[in-house]
């Protein structure tokens, strides 16, 4: 406690100190979050909330430029009644960005209960218009119902270095019109690409745009990278 206290009081840019051990609660000295404004070029400054234990993005600068390139991409997408749709939403970042640009509303889906209740309080600090579910993507995009037609929708997947599952990949590209893919690692985009039964260019889309952003500058192996692809028309 009193080491903690002492590097409080050293650094105003420690909001608080956690320890985690297995078999004690967890000790929180201050606070266990930290906030973030990102500044889109809409003029909208987003605020976020990041949880201590759960995934976020350590490079603010470049998720900022993420997050503006695709704003753009929305604006140029969506329409007056698309839906947008985000897989892996971790505290719902990219859904607050993009979300007031869909008329038809926003759905984000999130497994970790953690991140899913940062996402409800980002949503409501940013006054955003959207609903999420605590729920593993593959389950929830295989057995749900629906509330709008799936051409009317904007789908953005994040998942995570392995990339979309199968079942997922298979839903994905047979039901969905709009696809934008944020891929932590691009082995496993152009494997979803390239799978020869269920992949993107096997179900008719078109890779629209590609873009790259080095979030982790000190590897040499994970290059963050922004696919949008369009179902080419029959």
């Amino acid at each position: 406690m009193e080491f903690a206290e002492a590097m409080r009081a050293l650094d105003d840019a420690v909001v608080g100190c956690v320890r985690k051990r297995k078999k004690t609660p967890k000790l929180v000295v201050g606070r266990d979050y930290v906030t973030e404004t990102t500044r889109l070029v809409d003029g909208r400054s987003v605020v976020f909330k990041h949880v201590e234990g759960s995934f976020s993005n350590p490079n603010g600068g470049v998720a900022e430029l993420t997050a503006n390139h695709l704003v753009r991409i929305c604006a140029d997408i969506a329409g007056p009644k698309t839906k947008f749709i985000e897989l892996y939403a971790g505290c719902g970042n990219h859904t607050c960005c993009m979300a007031p640009q869909f008329p038809g509303g926003a759905f984000a889906v999130e497994i970790d209960p953690v991140l899913v209740e940062a996402a409800r309080e980002n949503f409501a600090r940013n006054g955003v218009r959207a609903e999420i579910v605590c729920e593993r993507a593959e389950d929830w995009i295989a057995s749900r119902e629906s509330p709008t037609n799936d051409r009317d929708v904007v789908l953005l997947v994040d998942p995570p270095r392995g990339g979309l599952d199968a079942r997922t990949l298979d839903v994905v590209t047979r039901e969905f019109d709009d696809v934008i893919y944020v891929a932590c690692d691009c082995e496993s985009l152009k494997r979803d690409i390239d799978d020869e039964r269920v992949g993107f260019a096997a179900r008719g889309f078109e890779l629209t745009s590609l873009a790259c952003f080095d979030h982790a500058p000190t590897s040499p192996r994970w290059i963050e990278t922004v696919g949008v692809f369009k179902r080419r028309e029959a």
